[in-house]
């Protein structure tokens, strides 16, 4: 009787010790399936007309599901598309970043038709508006302005996803399922006005549901060195090396520290342009330089030597933040003191604003402060941070590993 009445405590005791495990986040999680779609060179009516070159764009959509066999759930997961632009009457576009606004998409499943509905704003940048406009006007900091916005032109949309099957949310395999994707966007409010709406039906797609082990943001940095050409003669005042002799450092602790938000930098080979006046760069001299490359898959980081004055934008300048088109110069002088000059522009192509500039979307005293020629950024990373980074570049990416933030403030 006594052994009897051990084994039944002890038991109690296991399944005590077991409820406590779960609810301490130590049991197995329970994995989410998630649908991707990965269009290729869709087709895209700008203004109800084909464009004669390059109207096609490659869209990722990544779609969360939850709710079970009966009450599937849908949400979009993605930040954007990136397209080619075409020749409007007001000039040529350049590559269109259009950016869903966090918060305002809201996806739907018809259980019935097997239809996933999302519904969204956005905000759409191309090139063009800033060779019309220029750039919004700074909002004056404690220190030098580094951080250049476009104007955008507010859009709202839908995309339509067609399933040809209701997934099979019970199977944890992976399956294919086959889909007819459709997206529209109306612009409501213009600037330059090249664009009214855009428009593209009826584009199938063999996807996979997936229970992957984990995701990751992830977007591509392009570094671009001026190079050094002997040849050429006399450097104008310039170094007998080519630049971006700061990258490795300076990428180290960009990667560490976005690594504390689970966003994974892809750092690309640097590529070279060749121009010695650029070298010691004039603030004039920025948009020569923005202009001699553009990868539209990544945001280009420009490396000077210095900047002329020394203190131009502070060590470092971020042009078009929040849009595929956003571009970042920094100069190598930063070191060995401005280590997180990098990471800090990074953010502001991530669309994160200084703390107190309008809408506040960064923390006080982390590294989204300005800091200014010779004051490095803090080395602290914030949740708030986290939570509001957003361009179309990003992307998602499986990983083997869980990523789970551990920002430090």
């Amino acid at each position: 009787m006594f052994k009897l009445k051990k084994m039944i405590w002890l038991l109690t005791l296991l399944l005590f010790g077991m409820t406590m495990l779960t609810g301490s986040g130590f049991a197995q999680e329970v994995e989410t399936p998630y649908l991707i779609l990965n269009l290729e060179k869709v087709q895209l009516l700008f203004n109800g007309n084909k464009a004669e070159e390059n109207s096609s764009m490659d869209m990722e959509l990544l779609y969360e599901l939850s709710g079970g066999q009966s009450k599937m759930k849908a949400t979009l997961l993605s930040h954007g598309f990136v397209s080619h632009g075409f020749n409007s009457s007001y000039g040529a576009t350049g590559n269109i970043s259009l950016r869903f606004i966090p918060g305002q998409t809201k996806t739907t499943y018809n259980q019935s038709t097997d239809q996933i509905i999302t519904e969204f704003v956005s905000e759409i940048h191309y090139p063009l508006i800033d060779k019309i406009m220029g750039f919004e006007q700074p909002i004056k900091d404690y220190v030098v302005q580094d951080n250049f916005r476009s104007f955008t032109e507010k859009a709202s949309g839908v995309i339509t996803c067609q399933l040809e099957d209701q997934p099979d949310l019970k199977s944890m395999k992976q399956q294919p399922i086959r889909a007819v994707v459709g997206i529209k966007v109306k612009v409501d409010e213009k600037v330059v006005g090249s664009i009214e709406y855009i428009e593209s039906n009826n584009n199938p797609v063999v996807g996979s549901i997936i229970w992957p082990i984990y995701l990751k943001e992830t977007i591509k940095v392009q570094p671009v060195f001026v190079e050094y050409i002997p040849d050429t003669g006399c450097s104008l005042g310039g170094g007998v090396a080519t630049t971006g002799g700061s990258w490795e450092i300076m990428k180290g602790y960009a990667f560490d520290i976005w690594n504390r938000c689970c966003l994974q930098m892809n750092f690309l080979p640097p590529v070279y342009v060749a121009n010695d006046d650029w070298r010691i760069l004039s603030a004039g001299e920025a948009g020569a330089l923005r202009a001699s490359y553009d990868d539209p898959n990544a945001v280009e980081v420009f490396f000077v030597e210095t900047f002329d004055p020394v203190g131009t934008w502070g060590g470092g300048a971020t042009w078009s933040s929040g849009t595929a088109n956003t571009q970042i110069i920094t100069c190598d002088s930063n070191l060995p003191i401005n280590l997180y000059n990098v990471a800090h522009e990074l953010g502001h192509s991530l669309n994160l604003m200084h703390p107190s500039s309008p809408p506040f979307n960064s923390t006080p005293s982390s590294l989204m402060e300005p800091s200014g020629f010779c004051l490095d950024n803090p080395d602290l990373m914030s949740q708030e941070n986290c939570d509001n980074i957003s361009n179309p570049l990003i992307y998602w990416t499986i990983s083997k590993f869980q990523c789970i933030t551990d920002p430090n403030m």
